[in-house]
């Protein structure tokens, strides 16, 4: 009996898929920026922080600010009977009539925190602050005080030592030595002193005037119904989710705008992100350099905004991004038309608002022992020719950071994760912690500016374009900035 051999299997041939061709730099300089970042984050926790001149006294007259309003809203409010009549109280007299100090009003409790602050800022208006302060309580300013003003080289200085010295003034010495009014409430303190001394009521009249503090009650008045209309849209949110689920109706996502592709698009996005933070660094440096060169801070800020808006918009042109997408995908992606995008970023601010305020304020207390939370921009109000300063700060607030940011982060950076873990929510929130990381506000406030990230991530995916996180998070900005420029106006 014979036997055929049974001949070998054969192997099928097996296809490998050619791996992607990977480019790692992006993500190593990303790496390098966001670790030095949170850990210098870190150590300002662990290190003293130096004293900001600038900050102190613009925190010091904000309270003065308030002081004066809270005054005012008091002898306009008067206590009244059941007849109608306002009642006469002798311990709250007309801010501005006569008493014993000669003159001046009562900030009673309040004074000694406004004091407080003016003494500990080292600000070359710091004096004349403290002196406009101790005349106005106390009809006398003390006699170290005065031998600073006078012994210092700023003619401001030494005019304000005049006029406290002088017992009385002339019309035109008072106005030859009174400052402009309009640098901030220290100057038009002094100025109506100055005019006190030569009988001319206009000035303290206008201190308690309606008009000087319209500005800061609409400001809190906006704050306010944002922050009343934000509750109601997240109450409305949270009803129509619960609708949702119990109709087993899912929400629809337009998608996000640079989602289309693998890990090589993933590092595509990545090297458009990280050229953006790399020219963010430099646009710093050369700001700077003009600033102190020139001395000029508000130029400073000016520049980096110019360039950084530049570079944010002419991304999509570098050759490994612009062969898939372009500027009007990102910002516009879906048929959706931009009129309701940019309703629906001032729909996302107002639901936004109450969580950012109510975070910051848990951020604030769980760090207590750090010091309070402080942005370059705000330390800028109350120095130089106030519209300059309100000018270059809603410009680099409310244009340039909305713009910038969303692009690297919400467009680039959000793109770049969500195509690398295949996932968008763990994207999503880690993009929003290096957002927040990244402020220099501090941890205090990463969980207020977390609570913008992933709601300026939310807006993205839902209108599938930035137009609608663009529009939020400007918005977001230029109410809180208009409502500081307010306080130190």
């Amino acid at each position: 009996m014979s036997f055929e051999p049974i001949p070998p299997p054969i192997a099928e041939e097996r296809t490998v898929a050619p791996r992607p061709n990977r480019n790692p730099i992006g993500w190593i300089v990303l790496v390098g920026f966001f670790a030095i970042s949170i850990l210098g984050a870190f150590a300002g926790m662990f290190m003293p922080k130096s004293d900001s001149a600038t900050d102190s006294l613009v925190e010091a007259e904000s309270q003065l600010k308030f002081a004066i309003l809270s005054k005012w809203a008091d002898e306009m409010v008067a206590p009244v009977e059941e007849e109608g009549e306002p009642v006469e109280t002798e311990d709250e007299p007309d801010p501005t009539s006569e008493s014993d100090s000669g003159g001046q009003f009562d900030l009673g409790d309040q004074f000694e925190d406004v004091l407080r602050l003016a003494e500990e800022s080292e600000s070359s208006r710091a004096n004349r602050l403290i002196a406009a302060l101790q005349f106005e309580m106390n009809g006398e300013v003390e006699e170290d005080v005065l031998i600073e003003l006078e012994g210092s080289d700023s003619e401001a200085d030494q005019n304000a030592a005049a006029i406290y010295s002088l017992e009385d003034l002339t019309p035109e010495e008072a106005a030859e030595l009174s400052p402009d009014k309009s640098l901030g409430l220290t100057e038009e303190l002094i100025a109506v002193h100055a005019a006190d001394k030569a009988g001319i009521e206009g000035p303290r009249n206008e201190l308690f005037s309606l008009g000087r503090f319209l500005p800061l009650l609409v400001g809190v008045f906006l704050m306010g119904g944002s922050i009343s209309l934000g509750v109601i849209l997240l109450l409305s949110l949270a009803v129509s989710l619960v609708m949702q689920q119990s109709s087993q109706r899912s929400i629809e996502w337009a998608g996000h705008p640079l989602s289309r592709g693998g890990l090589a698009t993933s590092d595509a996005l990545a090297m458009g992100a990280a050229a953006l933070f790399v020219v963010y660094i430099a646009a710093g440096i050369v700001a700077g350099l003009f600033g102190v060169i020139l001395d000029i801070q508000t130029l400073s800020m000016l520049l980096i905004g110019v360039i950084g808006i530049a570079a944010a918009l002419l991304v999509f042109r570098l050759p490994f991004l612009s062969r898939k997408w372009n500027l009007k995908d990102a910002l516009l992606g879906s048929d959706m038309k931009p009129m309701k995008q940019v309703g629906i970023g001032v729909m996302g601010f107002m639901a936004n608002l109450p969580i950012a305020l109510g975070l910051g304020f848990v951020g604030t207390k769980i760090f207590s022992f750090l010091p309070p939370p402080s942005h370059p921009i705000v330390e800028q109000f109350g120095s130089g020719e106030p519209w300059v300063v309100a000018t270059s700060a809603i410009f680099v607030g409310a244009v340039y950071a909305p713009i910038f940011e969303e692009i690297a982060f919400r467009g680039l950076l959000l793109g770049a994760l969500n195509n690398l873990l295949g996932k968008f929510w763990p994207a999503l929130f880690l993009q929003a912690f290096l957002f927040a990381a990244i402020h220099p506000q501090g941890p205090a406030l990463w969980l207020s500016l977390m609570s913008i990230g992933v709601t300026a991530g939310l807006l993205t995916r839902k209108t599938g374009g930035l137009l609608s996180a663009i529009v939020m998070h400007a918005c977001h900005n230029f109410v809180i900035l208009t409502l500081g420029l307010t306080l130190t106006s």
